[in-house]
């Protein structure tokens, strides 16, 4: 009789440790990719993507800076670049920016207006009269706590605050409290033997920038009563300085200029997070030239930059972060009477 029952047929005995050794390759394939992707990933956080990659990652449409109803194009021909906005082009900025939910006071001398650019977007405060722009410290507190950008201005009773200068931070987790460089601080120098970090950037008693290396003697000479020491400066007599031209990352970053006609100008970009990568040094000089600045220096960056204005902070800041305690800021007054 035929026995229709097949044999059973046995599986070569190295067929199960060859399949454990291929799920163990997958998987450890997997694990590879998957930390390569966060290691990019982190990269780009922290240092943001070249210039090359800046330009496909991001549509190259131009610079625009909503600060009159107008957009100031990067590659618009025979227009001057360093046209400051009269009376008449602030109030008009003040009714364009309310109308699209811009917090802007022309009655109260201070604009805040949307900045855009390639892959960045920030704030940019507008203040006319430059007397009411001081740095804010608290001396007594120098070397021993630092306070948020909020803070000083309601110490200050400010209606707007910018970070300022650099201060020690070791391995990023400084408190705020130590200056990197000179402060000076109602015409009283504080930790001039740090010397002047890269430059310095304050305001005399006539309210008009200065920005260099002085020594004590000029900081007299010329009046200095405030300042902190960070840069490098963006513009000299409205033209981008040679510093600013260097190739760097783009990051989160704040700046300040001034007009011609004394208006100061408190710029901050966002950085490393998806909506806006950040801004190079050569793109803060060129924000700030198109929007009328005559003189231009970088403050400190990355996750010091802050803007506070009107009750909140005006910029985005990267996830997870929180407001930085720092030793001064530049500070907007309450307007007089």
């Amino acid at each position: 009789m035929q026995n229709n029952f097949s044999k059973t047929e046995k599986k070569p005995s190295g067929a199960e440790p060859a399949g454990a050794v291929k799920a163990l390759l997958l998987l450890a394939e997997t694990v590879l990719l998957l930390a390569l992707g966060l290691l990019c990933t982190a990269l780009l956080i922290v240092h943001g993507p070249s210039e090359r990659a800046k330009a496909r990652l991001f549509a190259r449409f131009p610079l625009a800076v909503f600060s009159s109803g107008t957009s100031f194009s990067s590659d618009a021909a025979g227009e001057d670049p360093k046209g400051g906005s009269s009376d008449a082009d602030f109030s008009s900025a003040a009714d364009s920016a309310e109308l699209e939910g811009i917090s802007a006071e022309a009655d109260n001398g201070v604009l805040l207006t949307p900045v855009y650019g390639r892959g960045y977007a920030g704030v940019l405060l507008t203040v006319e009269d430059p007397a009411r722009v001081i740095v804010g410290c608290v001396p007594s507190s120098l070397g021993g706590r630092g306070f948020s950008v909020e803070e000083l201005c309601r110490r200050f009773g400010a209606v707007a605050g910018i970070n300022a200068g650099g201060f020690l931070d070791e391995g990023g987790t400084g408190n705020g409290a130590t200056p990197d460089s000179l402060l000076v601080y109602e015409g009283k120098s504080y930790f001039g033997g740090f010397g002047w970090g890269h430059t310095f950037v304050g305001l005399d008693e006539d309210h008009r920038l200065v920005i260099g290396q002085p020594g004590a003697a000029e900081i007299a000479e010329k009046r200095i009563r405030y300042g902190v020491c960070f840069g490098p400066a963006l513009l000299e007599n409205g033209e981008i300085t040679q510093e600013a031209s260097l190739p760097s990352d783009v990051n989160p970053r704040s700046a300040i200029g001034q007009r011609p006609d004394g208006a100061i100008l408190l710029l901050v970009i966002d950085g490393r997070h998806a909506l806006s990568m950040g801004a190079t040094i050569r793109d803060m000089a060129e924000i700030l030239q198109r929007c009328g600045a005559e003189t231009a220096c970088n403050l400190d960056g990355g996750t010091s930059s802050v803007l506070w204005y009107d009750g909140s902070y005006r910029n985005t800041l990267p996830l997870l972060y929180m407001p930085r305690p720092v030793p001064d800021a530049f500070l907007v007054l309450a307007k007089e009477g």
